[in-house]
């Protein structure tokens, strides 16, 4: 995502969006390729800012059983602490689901808040704190409550919001990214493989002083000959 007002780095993982038949290798190599080129960008590893934001979306709005894959998320956290130098901190969407949003008498989302973090930490995210990664919850009853707090807390803006959030960002602009990507690669590439084809001029000079040391021998061989048939 576009970073948030303070110049943050922001990473959306809405799984949601995921590709059923793709495996869970292919899903570290996502993650790990996408942690390889934040780890180009010394924002992600400043200390004083907490590093890049991710924002989690669960699959639907039921409770936390089941939405999140243990292992594969195991192997993730394990990843940023072990093998990518990317600072991460882990924000969880959540919406009170539609069958309790009819508040009982005293209940705040401050106590549902309260609710779905135990229900994560004891089912679902032990591998963040092992880790000792930072993780936040946040819990709205709709869309437009999860703008504000988003906009409000972590200081994303209004283009770098996803449009279900009621911001501008698509997955449009995802596969615009990807492609911007893959073209930059491959031009990259490219240019190594043309650098390591193309002759340099001390390359140039080295052969032709070696060419003249070839011929410098024959040379004084012919002039001998010639002296000894004179």
């Amino acid at each position: 995502l576009p970073p948030s007002s303070t110049g943050r780095l922001v990473v959306l993982a809405d799984r949601r969006q995921w590709i059923a038949s793709t495996t869970t290798e292919n899903k570290l190599r996502a993650f790990f390729y996408i942690c390889k080129h934040l780890a180009k960008d010394d924002r992600a590893q400043a200390e004083d800012t907490g590093g890049v934001l991710l924002i989690g979306v669960p699959a639907s709005r039921r409770n936390f059983d089941s939405q999140l894959h243990h292992s594969f998320s195991q192997r993730c956290w394990g990843l940023i602490t072990t093998a990518m130098p990317v600072r991460m901190q882990m924000h969880l969407i959540c919406f009170v689901p539609k069958q309790q949003q009819q508040q009982p008498q005293g209940a705040t989302l401050s106590s549902y808040k309260a609710i779905f973090m135990q229900e994560a930490v004891s089912k679902h995210l032990v591998g963040i704190l092992d880790h000792n990664l930072p993780f936040d919850c946040h819990v709205a009853l709709d869309e437009d409550g999860m703008k504000q707090q988003l906009m409000s807390k972590l200081n994303l803006t209004e283009v770098g919001l996803p449009n279900f959030l009621g911001g501008k960002w698509t997955f449009v602009d995802a596969m615009h990214w990807c492609r911007t990507q893959a073209k930059k690669e491959r031009d990259e590439e490219m240019a190594y493989f043309l650098a390591a084809a193309t002759p340099t001029s001390q390359s140039l000079k080295s052969n032709a002083d070696k060419e003249g040391l070839a011929k410098e021998p024959a040379t004084a061989t012919a002039a001998a000959a010639a002296a000894a048939a004179a």
